[in-house]
């Protein structure tokens, strides 16, 4: 979109500069102000639906359920580490037990590459239990990033520069009486919004 002032009646408008160029492209103008109060509109909208999402996320996030499932996550991390502790223990006797004669040199490498591929699989397995515990724990926050984005201009009465850049992606204007907001991080929204949804029945 290319933006003109209109010197004889004084007003701001956005047109396509491809019109002339693209048959399916719209030949209508809007207006500065048509503009600003759709996306607006749009945004106060986003913003409620925010808040909403928001009580749910704190009710959530104290239910039951959900602090059974970081209650779980959390002794599954202890039993990882458990066991990552007693793989340690036993390798570095396995040395000493060779060292004594009680194991043959082949026993030694075999049981010396089994210890290693249980310390591998051990470690992925902390890895995986220690991330889902940490995005259950960010992503039922209130304080969810996104959500704070939109919440924070809750008491805003129009458009703002700092509003559209830091929620907004682009904007596509169809025409008149059409627009469409790309929002930023949508997909991340949207997840946190389906995971509030999910937990809130």
């Amino acid at each position: 979109m290319q933006h003109t002032v209109d010197l004889k009646y004084n007003y701001r408008h956005y047109h396509c500069v491809m019109r002339r160029a693209n048959p399916d492209c719209t030949t209508e103008r809007i207006t500065e102000k048509e503009l600003f109060d759709a996306v607006f509109s749009v945004i106060r909208k986003e913003i409620t639906a925010a808040a909403d999402v928001r009580k749910l996320l704190d009710k959530v996030s104290k239910s039951k359920n959900h602090l059974d499932n970081l209650n779980r996550l959390q002794k599954s991390v202890r039993d990882v580490n458990m066991r990552i502790n007693r793989n340690v223990a036993l390798r570095n006797r396995l040395f000493d037990t060779f060292g004594d004669g009680l194991i043959t040199e082949q026993e030694f490498k075999q049981m010396k590459d089994d210890y290693a591929d249980e310390a591998e699989r051990l470690q992925s397995e902390l890895a995986e239990f220690e991330q889902e515990y940490a995005r259950l724990s960010s992503v039922y926050s209130k304080d969810n990033e996104r959500i704070v984005s939109f919440i924070k201009f809750k008491k805003q009465k129009a458009l703002t520069r700092n509003m559209l850049t830091e929620l907004v992606e682009k904007i596509i204007v169809h025409g008149t009486d059409s627009i469409d907001i790309v929002w930023r991080y949508t997909d991340e929204y949207n997840a946190v919004c389906e995971l509030a949804k999910a937990g809130g029945q």
